[in-house]
């Protein structure tokens, strides 16, 4: 953490020997970084407690019968792999 804050303020001083228009481009820059940062919130969740929601919806899908209609699950599986014509190709 102490190496992070004396980098900072190097950092600080960098920044503050600039011109306004340099620092305006910093400051654009910044609000980029953060932009494409994609921060995923941190499950809370023990292992224990996920198995159950996971059991719980598998549960939930298999009382309702979700593809019952299917009779044989192979020949499914090869029907839907089948390719098609594309539109426009034939």
């Amino acid at each position: 953490m102490g190496y992070a804050y004396v980098n900072a303020q190097m950092l600080h001083r960098e920044i503050d020997s600039l011109d306004p228009v340099d620092m305006a481009q910093v400051f654009d820059f910044i609000g980029y970084l953060k932009s494409r940062a994609v921060k995923l919130p941190k499950s809370q969740k023990t292992e224990a407690e996920r198995l159950a929601i996971i059991e719980k919806a598998l549960t939930a899908l298999q009382q309702s019968a979700a593809f019952s209609d299917i009779g044989d699950p192979a020949e499914w599986q090869r029907e839907i792999r089948k390719d098609r014509p594309l539109p426009g190709r034939e």
